[in-house]
């Protein structure tokens, strides 16, 4: 691949350049981050006009209505935090998939997906 560039970013800054990138994928990692206003806020920057950023995430099914600290400790995050911050961060949501990878089998939880679009 020629077209991917290694980018090491900080806790709360991921360090992408500014108007730059068509999408941002964050796959099982968003619930590890600690300011997620701080971390949206910089890929919002980072994003074109039009850019997407998609988020997936695990959550089990008897762990969806708790706290979101408590979650966060399970190394899960239910979809509707997710949702709020995007849309807090002034992303529009395009897709929501509440049930996308079913690893109830292997792993005990779902796998949730949002796409959103910078406006």
């Amino acid at each position: 691949i020629s077209n991917v560039i290694l980018v090491k970013g900080d806790y709360d800054n991921p360090k992408l350049p500014s108007n730059a990138l068509d999408a941002v994928i964050i796959l099982d990692s968003y619930h590890e981050m600690d300011d997620h206003d701080e971390i949206l806020k910089h890929i919002k920057v980072s994003l074109r006009s039009g850019g997407r950023v998609l988020l997936c995430e695990p959550i089990a099914e008897d762990r969806r209505k708790l706290a979101r600290s408590e979650q966060e400790e399970k190394h899960e995050l239910g979809i509707n935090f997710a949702l709020a911050d995007l849309k807090k961060a002034g992303f529009d949501i395009v897709y929501q998939e509440d049930s996308f990878v079913d690893r109830s089998k292997v792993k005990g939880d779902m796998m949730w997906v949002i796409v959103a679009v910078k406006r």
